[in-house]
C-alpha cells in the first residue's frame, strides 16, 4: 500500500511475488482511482500474464478492466510496433519469426554459402546472431569486435538483409526496433509515456540491459515504477540478465523505497535453513533472511558418490526404503537430474 513513486520489492522464494503484484494492481484501481488504461504490468511469460489478469478480475469483479495491459516485454513491443513501425518504413502487418523460422532462414543462407542444412555451422551462426542481438547489436555494431568470427558476421549481414526485405522481425527485433523508435521520435515516446502512468515489472532480477533501457524510455519523472524480484534467484544470465539492474535500481530511480518480503509460504523449515546458509555466500545481493511458520519437515541429506552407478544405486535404495505401498508410493518420489 506504499504510495512511493518508485518501489522495489525484494521478494524471496515462495513469498508470493505474483500475488503481491496482482494486489498492487487491484489497489491502484480500487483505492487510488487509477484508470486501468494507464497501467502496464510486464511479466516474464505469457502464462503468468494470463494468470495475473484472471486474478485481477477475481479481485475486482465489478470493475471494467478494459485497457489494462498485462503482457511480456515481447508482446508489449509487438503491440507498439503494430502501431508505430511505419516510422522505420515497415508495414504494420509485418511477420514475427520464431526461433524455428530464424534457424530455417539461416540454413537457407548456409546453402548459398556452400554448406549443407545439417552442418553445425548453421546452428553456430544462429547462436552467434542471437547472442549479439540479445545485447541490441546489429551487424554494423559488430565490425570491430568480430575477429575470428568473420563467417558468422557474413551470416548475420545476409540474415538481416533477407529478413528486412521480407518485412519480417525476429523476437529480438521487437525490442531493438521499439527502442530505436522511442529514441528517435519524441512525439511517439511522449504519447506512450502519457499512456502508461504506472509501470509494474515482475521477475525483475531477470531483466537484461535492453529491457531496462525500454523501461527507462517508457517513463519520465512523473511515472510510477514498481518492480518485484529477487537477486538471489537470477538464472538467466546466459541470455543477458544483469543482476546489477535490480541491485542498482535506486541509482536510476532516485528516492526509491525498498521493501523485503521474507516470509516463505512454500517450503519446510529445513529446506529454508539450508538455502539461507548457501545463498549468504553470494557477494552481490540484498541481504534478507527468509523464514517460514511451517514445520521443519524432513532433514536434508547430501551424498557424494564415487561414480554415476553408485549414485543411481543410492537413489534407488532410498526410494525403496521410503516405499511401503500403504502411505508412501513410488508416485510420491521425484528424481531431479542435471541433464536430459
Amino acid at each position: 500500500t506504499s504510495k512511493a513513486q518508485y518501489l522495489r520489492i525484494i521478494a524471496g522464494a515462495g513469498s508470493g511475488k505474483t500475488r503481491v503484484l496482482t494486489y498492487r494492481i487491484a489497489y491502484l484501481i480500487d483505492k487510488m482511482d487509477v484508470r486501468p488504461y494507464n497501467i502496464l504490468a510486464i511479466t516474464f511469460t505469457n502464462k503468468v500474464a494470463k494468470e495475473m489478469k484472471e486474478r485481477t478480475m477475481k479481485l475486482l469483479p465489478d470493475v471494467n478492466l478494459n485497457g489494462l495491459s498485462i503482457s511480456t516485454f515481447h508482446s508489449l513491443c509487438a503491440r507498439f510496433l503494430r502501431s508505430e513501425i511505419s516510422e522505420l518504413g515497415f508495414p504494420s502487418n509485418f511477420f514475427i519469426m520464431d526461433d524455428t523460422d530464424s534457424l530455417a532462414l539461416i540454413k537457407d543462407i548456409g546453402e548459398t554459402f556452400g554448406y549443407k542444412r545439417t552442418d553445425e555451422v548453421n546452428k553456430d551462426a544462429f547462436n552467434f546472431i542471437k547472442n549479439q542481438k540479445c545485447y541490441g547489436k546489429l551487424p554494423s555494431d559488430c565490425e570491430n569486435i568480430i575477429r575470428g568470427h568473420e563467417l558468422y558476421l557474413r551470416f548475420f549481414k545476409e540474415y538481416e538483409r533477407r529478413k528486412n526485405e521480407l518485412y519480417q522481425l525476429d523476437f529480438d527485433d521487437l525490442i531493438i526496433y521499439t527502442i530505436k523508435i522511442l529514441e528517435t521520435d519524441e512525439d511517439v515516446r511522449r504519447k506512450w509515456i502519457d499512456h502508461f502512468r504506472y509501470i509494474l515489472v515482475d521477475e525483475f532480477q531477470d531483466t537484461n540491459d535492453l529491457q531496462f533501457k525500454l523501461l527507462v524510455l517508457l517513463s519520465d519523472e512523473t511515472t510510477n515504477v514498481y518492480v518485484v524480484g529477487d537477486p538471489d534467484q537470477t538464472i538467466y544470465t546466459w541470455r543477458g540478465a544483469d543482476i546489477s539492474i535490480i541491485l542498482n535500481f535506486d541509482k536510476t530511480f532516485k528516492d526509491c523505497k525498498t521493501v523485503s518480503l521474507e516470509q516463505n509460504y512454500r517450503s519446510s523449515g529445513n529446506i529454508l535453513n539450508v538455502a539461507n546458509r548457501l545463498i549468504e555466500h553470494n557477494h552481490k545481493r540484498i541481504k534478507k533472511n527468509l523464514f517460514t511458520n511451517a514445520d521443519l519437515g524432513f532433514e536434508i541429506s547430501q551424498f557424494t558418490a564415487d561414480n554415476e552407478l553408485k549414485e543411481a544405486e543410492y537413489v534407488v535404495d532410498n526410494i525403496n526404503d521410503l516405499y511401503d505401498g500403504k502411505t508412501t508410493f513410488y508416485r510420491d518420489c521425484a528424481i531431479l537430474y542435471r541433464t536430459n
